[in-house]
C-alpha cells in the first residue's frame, strides 16, 4: 500500500523543464547556467531541488529562486568587503601581509 501524499506535496507548483529551468533563472535573476549545469548538478549534487515526471526532470519555480537566493554573497561594497572563501575582512586581517622570504633578494 502506497502512503498518502502531504498536503503540501498536493499543492501545484508551476514545474518547468531543466533548460526552461535555467532559461527562468536567467531572466528572474541574471545567474547564467545551462540546463547541462543543472544536470551536472543534479548528478554531483549542489543544485537545486528536482523532481521527475516520468521520465522527465522538471524544477519548481520557488526551489530555483530559494536555490539561486542561498547562493547569493552578502551585498558588498568593496572586493575587500569578503574573500573568495567567504571569509570577511576580520579573517583576512589576522592573515600576515607579508610573509617572510626564504631567501635574501638579490644584492
Amino acid at each position: 500500500m502506497r502512503n498518502e501524499p502531504s498536503p503540501q506535496e498536493l499543492t501545484p507548483k508551476k514545474f518547468r523543464p531543466r533548460k526552461a529551468a535555467a532559461a527562468r533563472i536567467f531572466e528572474r535573476w541574471g545567474y547564467k547556467i545551462s540546463g547541462q549545469t543543472l544536470a551536472k548538478l543534479a548528478c554531483n549534487g549542489g543544485g537545486p531541488p528536482y523532481r521527475k515526471i516520468g521520465s522527465q526532470t522538471v524544477y519548481a519555480d520557488d526551489e530555483c529562486d530559494a536555490w539561486v537566493q542561498r547562493r547569493l554573497s552578502p551585498l558588498m561594497r568593496s572586493t575587500s568587503d569578503v574573500t573568495s572563501d567567504g571569509a570577511t575582512d576580520d579573517r583576512v586581517a589576522a592573515i600576515p601581509a607579508e610573509r617572510p622570504s626564504a631567501s635574501p633578494g638579490p644584492p
